[in-house]
C-alpha cells in the first residue's frame, strides 16, 4: 500500500505542478497584453507554486516511508 500511495502522490503532484506551470505561462497571453499583475501571477504560478507542491509531496513521501 505504501507503493500505491507513493505513486498516487507523485502522479497527483506532477499533474498539479505541470498544470500550474502551464497556467502561469498563459497568464502572459491576455487580451490587454502583459500587465504588472499578470507578471506577478506568472512568476508565482510558474516558480513558487510548483516549488511548494514539490516540497509538500516530498514531505508526504518521507512521512509515508518512515
Amino acid at each position: 500500500m505504501k507503493i500505491v500511495g507513493a505513486l498516487l502522490t507523485i502522479g497527483c503532484g506532477g499533474l498539479l505542478v505541470v498544470g500550474s506551470a502551464i497556467f502561469g505561462a498563459l497568464m502572459l497571453t491576455s487580451a490587454n497584453g502583459p500587465t504588472r499583475g499578470n507578471w506577478i501571477a506568472h512568476y508565482a504560478l510558474t516558480y513558487a507554486v510548483p516549488a511548494i507542491i514539490i516540497l509538500i509531496c516530498l514531505y508526504i513521501l518521507v512521512r509515508l516511508f518512515r
